[in-house]
């Protein structure tokens, strides 16, 4: 980018870091719930750990849309995914009842690659259909559990995308903000040669980038509305609004990016829960 606004203050570096801290919180409430500690400090610390999954999101597209080698990208997730998942396992069996513990990282993945499967446009981009399937049939199972009140353990909830809808739809709206940006600004009269990777085009796809995510939780809330849909807990979700405070200041810049942080961002996701429940196991 070869200029920015002032308050443009957050390059990937900080959008991370910030989005690191609010799920840390959003997880340190969870293991209250499940202890039975303190609900009403950790309603509050779960509401402001809502903020940090679009933030998440907007990591994710643009990891998709630049990184040079795909198969590498999906590679580090599935292993977090799979680092995630084992510990689920285990805990879940053999320490506590942590059922509705979903890990965000499966959202993560299925949303990559339906993002990476579209952006190829050609015949690959039809198999987008499979991760999206993976994604409904999630939501569809967890609203038949609600309207029923059991446990469906043929899908085990370690399996399933949590956010499910939630995350497709913000993926996909971050995702086509930057062509839609294009759009818009060509309707404004203006080149877009020249506007392209400015801080102009920055406001542009910021701006519609919260759009979609007001519009998203609008949906979800919609949803909520409907018997047994409210899957999400929306009176907490709806605050994960409250993102586009970061995501409109979002420089669009790297930042710093040492291979040391890089990869440590991916052994803190499990390395935190670890840390987090042995810290409740032992109290």
């Amino acid at each position: 980018m070869t200029q920015k606004f002032s308050y443009h203050i957050f390059s990937s570096f900080w959008i991370k870091v910030v989005a690191l801290f609010l799920m840390t919180l959003d997880h340190v409430a969870k293991f209250m719930y499940f202890n039975g500690i303190s609900p009403q400090i950790a309603d509050i610390l779960e509401i402001i750990g809502r903020l940090g999954f679009p933030l998440f999101i907007l990591l994710l597209v643009e990891g998709v849309r630049h990184t040079r080698n795909f198969g590498k990208y999906i590679l580090r997730l599935g292993i977090l995914a799979g680092a995630v998942l084992l510990g689920q396992i285990v805990i879940h069996h053999f320490f506590m009842d942590i059922y509705g513990f979903y890990s965000p990282i499966i959202d993560l993945v299925l949303c990559a690659l339906t993002l990476y499967l579209l952006k190829q446009r050609n015949k690959k981009s039809f198999l987008a259909i499979i991760p999206i399937a993976y994604i409904l049939l999630s939501f569809v199972v967890m609203v038949l559990e609600n309207a029923n009140d059991i446990e469906i353990w043929w899908f085990p909830f370690y399996l399933r995308s949590g956010y499910n809808i939630f995350a497709l739809l913000i993926s996909l709206g971050f995702f086509y903000a930057y062509p839609l940006a294009k759009v818009m600004m060509k309707n404004f009269g203006n080149s877009v040669d020249n506007l392209e990777g400015t801080a102009y085009e920055r406001v542009f796809v910021n701006t519609l980038m919260c759009f979609v995510l007001f519009l998203t939780v609008l949906i979800i809330y919609l949803i909520s509305l409907v018997p047994y849909a409210d899957i999400y807990h929306i009176a907490h979700e709806s605050y994960s609004v409250l993102a586009v405070i970061f995501i409109f200041m979002y420089s669009g810049e790297l930042g710093y990016n040492k291979n040391w942080f890089k990869y440590g961002a991916y052994v803190y996701f499990p390395l935190h829960i670890a840390i987090i429940f042995l810290f409740f196991l032992l109290i």
